[in-house]
């Protein structure tokens, strides 16, 4: 019978249960958190009032409510039920404000986890966390967390892992770590850390990661560390460990990392380091590292990476380097290596990169080179290397980058060349090539970046050439070049440099340069390039220079260049052109240098030439102008280096107006036909070192132009004055004796003359001049008259008075004067006169010991002094007596660039329009010295500090070259050759620098103007997952007003300004390292215009130098749209990317080193590596899975419909993929099984395009 039948038997069955229920409830239970002695009370009550303490914008913890049972409903809380406590707080990324302070971790003994990593935790870790006696899993990581590491850390007997890194911590590592037997993984990298390494980290005799990397460690490496047998990852990098890698790290048998590149180490490689068989990868970069290479290297058939680039290791490559089969990265770059290549270097069939630039390598290049068939980028450039390059190269299909630059290679480029079609960058510049180019250069349409300058080819212009759309910059100069330029050249749409100068073209320009929408610089001067210049070159409205100097041009200058609204040089000197120079020439108000030099001009010089006040250079010499000198060139107050125009026909007074232009250093007006006295105010010309006003009809008192170098005065009328060579104006000889007069005038000119021109060529204005003039007639012996000179040689300045004047008026360089120290000296507040202020910095006494450097002082100081540019800071003179060495500038009112960021009130200040005008500043001074001098000059040190701002904010470079000045064997060299933070890691301790370096300092100034503070952080930040889909909003300076969330024209600056940035800092990449993008000639293809909310940081991942880039080269991303993607990383520390288009007919695939990956672990940053497989997740308490085996995509794999799930850190994650932004495959998270760990944020994944 049923209970339902029967009532009775239904209430007598359900009163027990009733009972039981009932006592229950009235028991403290700690499953309900009930009783004063219940752990899970007390956890509760410890985190409730900890959130009290916190701020929590994004509202993660409003789950924390007291009248809420932790266990099912708090965010990122694991309660293990049968214990009835809280094992495990899940807070990471959540967004956490506070301190550590308030959290009463006694009461929370019972855990065995706690992740409150990527939050905004600050202050100290309180010595109270050693109660969680309990703990196997601790990660503070990603916090602003400062102070020590407590040692009572050292309490936590059964911690695993640890993660503090990405914090401000200070201080020395506890030795107390070393006493933790069960670590595995400890990771306290990217903090402040001082002090040695604890000899008793060699206790922990399983631990398998530890990351101490980029802190500020010192000393040696003990010895201690061989003891770690378990070993596989060891980051020591970015410190300052000094001394000889202990012998004892032969003993990490285990180790599959090892990097320790940029820290002082010096001495050998141990002889036994081959016994470390498993090793993969190995970086000893930017070290002092010495000595040989060691036979037994070739033992470490693993390595995929070895990079020893910027030590000192010297002798041969050894022949066992070829045992290395499975290596994909070699770089011997920047060290003293010579001899050959050994031959056995062909057995290294997967090198990908083979970087050995910068030794003094000699030889040929052996055929077994051509072994290699998959090799990408490949620099031998500054080596002695001679000889051909081998026809084997041909085998090299996938070559991209072949640099070959500065060596002695000669004879013809091999014609097998052409099979290498998908070459993006050659370069092949001073060396002894002949022949012609190989027709098919440019067969794969892939070719970028072209240089053969300075060899001797000969023949016509490639035709492959001339169809070859994808070229960017283009330098066939100084070569033997003979073909019609008007048939040699097609469109070219990203073209931004073109270099045809010193060859023998001819032909006539042809209108389609003006379809090359992106092109900023046209040299072709030192040609045989006739007719006239066609007025569609005023549509080439990007040009900055333009250079036809030197031709057989004829006609009149075309009113249509007038639109060259963004021009800063333009030379149309020595050629046959006439007319009168249009008035259009005044629009071009960017102008710095005007040489319309040696033509037919006629008629008068525009009044409008008064509109080009940036102009630095003027010269209109030898043509047949008339009239008299407009007043409105008065106007033009920012002239340096010269004002030349001599051999014309003008007539009139010289106007007063000149003397406003109290910058110029050179005037010529001779062989004119001027009239009247000179005007006293040009005295006032302080700058003046050369004057002549020869072969004119002047007459009356010669001004004192005190300071000046020479003057120059022969042929005029009864000229009269002070100077040497000319009568006294009041003399009685001045109405009678003129024969008399004559004689010894002319006596007078004679031996002057002779006197001056020994003086003129030690003198440095005398080669600016000759520079100026050297396509024109030698100079004449005219009357020179020598101001008094003395061994202290201060320019611009009455030498020994001014020296002494400098001296006393400094308080002999008393510190109240100093305004600023660097590694080369000290900088001077010198108040020179009422009105005059300039800044000495004076070298340190330790770089003026040794007199044999004195010449090479003189001669760099020779180059420095023809620098003239309106964003270099003006060098005024120099003192070298043997007292001191100092350097006399113009002084820049507003103060240095790192003050303004530094400053809360100055960064106000800095509006994002300014700070975009600082970065071109910046970019157009390290343009001009890297293309435009010659030699080009190479800064070295560019830092916030070294940025100057005048009154209007315009950005100044100051110490150019200062690092050339630098004695090489000087104690404080590496002081002088870059600051920490700022310089590129190739100049970190090697003298022996290119441009690049500068321009990895420029991407590192530039994103500090925008961040508001120096981005170390974010720069090794970048390449993190967790960055990769951070927009750029979010790290800009929070101090001015957001850049709006839609693209605007000053917004869309700023973005391309970081893009390029972020380019700069890629140096592995040549192409966007060797020279340096100018903002407003940027071809922005690589760049898409993003709004600045959609704008990820990922736009251009930056991997650490020379890190290998883990961008995958794809032709068909933007060909065809993608539905899936996977990505799979195992243990041959290579990460895959297949993908597959919807027709299942495209797919592409990436290897590249994992370092571009975070490798860690249950954190919560992904940890790969992972596979492409399910399978059930393992418990809670379970340690770190190992990695299966990599499980590679086949290419006839086909689409997946919805997700794909893979295996990673003990959890089965499902992500859908598939294409975001161009460019980019966005992975986000579908499905993520598993209790108490909170689900993964979205990823991008970049891809590159091509």
């Amino acid at each position: 019978m049923g209970l339902q039948k029967n009532p009775l038997l239904y209430y007598l069955f359900l009163f027990p249960v009733l009972l039981q229920l009932l006592l229950l409830l009235r028991s403290p239970s700690p499953l309900l958190g009930g009783g004063a002695s219940s752990p899970l009370a007390a956890q509760k009550s410890a985190l409730l009032q900890w959130k009290s303490t916190l701020q929590n914008p994004e509202e993660v913890l409003n789950s924390w409510n007291p009248s809420v049972f932790p266990c099912n409903n708090w965010a990122g809380v694991v309660c293990n039920l049968r214990h009835g406590a809280i094992k495990s707080i899940n807070l990471y990324k959540k967004g956490v404000i506070g301190s550590l302070d308030t959290l009463n971790f006694s009461a929370l003994t019972p855990l065995r986890r706690l992740d409150l990593s990527f939050n905004q935790l600050r202050g100290a870790i309180p010595n109270s966390i050693g109660s969680l006696s309990n703990l196997i899993f601790l990660s503070l990581a990603a916090n602003q967390i400062s102070g020590p590491i407590p040692s009572s850390i050292g309490n936590l007997s059964s911690l695993s892992t640890l993660y503090l890194y990405r914090n401000n911590i200070s201080d020395h590592i506890p030795p107390e770590l070393g006493f933790l037997g069960k670590f595995v993984y400890l990771d306290v990298s990217g903090n402040q850390l001082t002090g040695p390494i604890p000899p008793s980290l060699g206790n922990l005799s399983m631990l398998t990661i530890l990351h101490l990397q980029t802190n500020h460690l010192s000393g040696s490496i003990p010895s201690e560390l061989g003891n770690l047998k378990t070993l596989n990852d060891l980051g020591l990098y970015e410190n300052n460990f000094n001394g000889y890698l202990p012998s004892s790290i032969v003993n990490l048998t285990s180790l599959s990392v090892l990097f320790l590149y940029t820290n002082t180490m010096s001495g050998a490689i141990p002889q036994g380091i081959g016994a470390l068989v498993n090793l993969v990868e190995l970086d000893f970069s930017d070290n002092h590292f010495s000595g040989i290479v060691p036979p037994s290297i070739g033992n470490m058939t693993k390595l995929k990476l070895l990079n020893l680039f910027s030590n000192q290791f010297s002798g041969i490559i050894p022949a066992e380097l070829g045992n290395i089969i499975n290596l994909e990265d070699l770089d011997f770059s920047y060290n003293h290596f010579s001899g050959i290549v050994p031959p056995s270097i062909g057995n290294m069939t997967k090198l990908k990169l083979l970087h050995l630039f910068s030794n003094q390598f000699s030889g040929i290049i052996p055929t077994e080179l051509g072994n290699i068939i998959n090799l990408a980028d490949l620099d031998f450039s500054n080596n002695h290397f001679s000889g051909i390059v081998p026809p084997s190269i041909r085998n090299m299909t996938k070559l991209k980058i072949l640099n070959l630059y500065s060596n002695h290679f000669s004879q013809s480029l091999p014609s097998e060349m052409a099979s290498i079609t998908n070459l993006v960058f050659l370069e092949l510049s001073n060396n002894e090539f002949n022949g012609t180019l190989p027709g098919e250069i440019c067969g794969g349409g892939a070719l970028q970046h072209l240089s053969v300058l300075d060899n001797h080819f000969r023949g016509v212009i490639p035709k492959s050439l001339r169809n070859c759309s994808s070229l960017r910059r283009v330098r066939l100069s100084g070569n033997q070049f003979k073909d019609d330029i008007s048939q040699a050249f097609g469109v070219y749409p990203h073209l931004y440099f073109m270099d045809l100068r010193q060859n023998n073209l001819y032909g006539e320009l042809s209108n389609n340069w003006k379809l090359c929408d992106n092109l900023t610089s046209l040299l072709i001067s030192g040609n045989q390039i006739s007719g006239r210049i066609p007025p569609d070159f005023g549509k080439m409205y990007k040009l900055e220079r333009l250079d036809l100097s030197a031709n057989k041009l004829e006609g009149e200058i075309p009113r249509e260049l007038g639109q060259l609204s963004l021009l800063l040089n333009l030379s149309l000197s020595n050629n046959m052109l006439r007319g009168r120079i249009p008035d259009e020439i005044g629009s071009l108000t960017k102008l710095l240098y005007l040489d319309l030099s040696a033509n037919s001009f006629t008629g008068s010089i525009p009044a409008g030439m008064g509109n080009l006040q940036d102009l630095l250079s003027l010269n209109l010499a030898k043509n047949n102008f008339n009239g008299t000198i407009p007043v409105q060139i008065g106007k033009l107050t920012s002239l340096q280096i010269l004002l030349d125009l001599s051999q014309n026909s003008l007539s009139g007074e010289i106007p007063t107006q000149l003397e406003s232009l109290d910058k110029l250093e050179l005037l010529n007006l001779s062989h004119n036909k001027f009239t009247g006295n000179i005007p006293s105010s040009l005295s006032k010309m302080e700058s003046l070192q050369f004057i002549d006003f020869s072969y004119n009809n002047i007459e009356g008192d010669v001004p004192d132009f005190r300071g000046t170098t020479s003057v120059l005065f022969t042929n005029n009328k009864n000229l009269c004055g002070h100077m040497h060579g000319l009568h006294p104006c009041n003399s009685s000889s001045q109405g009678h004796g003129a024969r008399r007069r004559s004689h010894k005038v002319t006596f007078i000119v004679i031996f002057s003359t002779v006197g001056a021109f020994m003086v003129l060529i030690l003198c440095t204005i005398a080669s600016v001049s000759i520079r100026h003039w050297r396509k024109g007639r030698p100079l004449e012996q005219e009357n020179i008259v020598v101001m008094n000179r003395n061994a202290f040689s201060v320019w611009n300045f009455d030498g020994k008075a001014v020296y002494e004047d400098i001296i006393q008026r400094t308080e002999n360089f008393d510190e109240k004067y100093c305004i600023g120290k660097g590694g080369s000296g000290s900088v001077y507040k010198v108040l020179m006169s009422a009105s005059e202020v300039v800044a000495v910095k004076r070298i340190h006494p330790t770089e003026t010991e040794n007199p044999l450097h004195e010449k090479q002082f003189r001669s760099e100081i020779q180059v420095l002094t023809e620098i003239r540019h309106r964003n270099v800071v003006k060098l005024l003179g120099y003192c070298s007596s043997p007292q001191c060495k100092f350097l006399v500038y113009e002084y820049i009112e507003g103060g240095s660039l790192a003050n303004f960021l530094k400053s809360e009130e100055g960064g106000r200040e800095l509006d994002w329009a300014k700070r975009v005008d600082i970065v071109r500043g910046i970019a157009n001074a390290l343009a001009y010295m890297h293309d435009d001098c010659s030699p080009s000059i190479v800064h070295r040190d560019i830092t916030s500090s070294n940025i100057l701002l005048d009154l209007e904010f315009k950005a100044c470079v100051s110490d150019f070259g200062i690092a050339r000045l630098m004695q090489s064997d000087s104690s404080n060299w590496t002081l002088n050759a870059g600051t920490r933070g700022y310089m590129a890691p190739e100049l970190a301790y090697d003298p022996r620098v290119t441009d690049r370096c500068d321009v990895y300092s420029f991407g590192v100034v530039t994103l500090e103007i925008f961040v508001g503070m120096h981005p170390g952080d974010l720069i090794s930040s970048l390449s993190s997952p967790e960055f990769q889909s951070t927009p750029v909003k979010n790290v800009l300076d929070a101090r001015i007003p957001p850049l709006p969330e839609t693209t605007d024209a000053v917004s869309d600056r700023v973005i391309k300004a970081i893009a390029i940035a972020l380019t700069c800092l890629n140096t592995i990449s040549p192409l966007s390292g060797l020279t340096l993008v100018r903002l407003n000639r940027t071809d922005i293809t690589f760049f898409p215009k993003y709004p600045p909310a959609l704008f990820f940081l990922a736009i251009n991942p930056i991997p650490k130098f020379p890190r290998t880039d883990c961008r995958c080269l794809s032709f068909s991303l933007a060909a065809s749209p993608l539905s899936t993607s996977a990505m799979s990383v195992g243990h041959d520390n290579h990460c895959s990317i297949a993908r597959h288009s919807t027709d299942g007919r495209s797919s592409a695939r990436c290897n590249t080193s994992r370092r571009s990956f975070d490798r860690r672990g249950e954190d919560g940053r992904w940890r790969l590596p992972f596979t492409t497989t399910s399978v059930a997740a393992p418990p809670d308490d379970a340690p770190p899975a190992a990695a299966p085996p990599n499980t590679a995509l086949p290419d006839t794999a086909p689409p997946w419909t919805k997700a794909t799930c893979a295996f990673g850190f003990g959890k089965k994650l499902c992500w859908e993929l598939g294409l975001a932004n161009p460019g980019y495959i966005r992975a986000a998270p579908s499905s993520f099984p598993g209790t108490g760990t909170e689900e993964p944020e979205p990823f991008l994944l970049p891809f590159e395009t091509l």
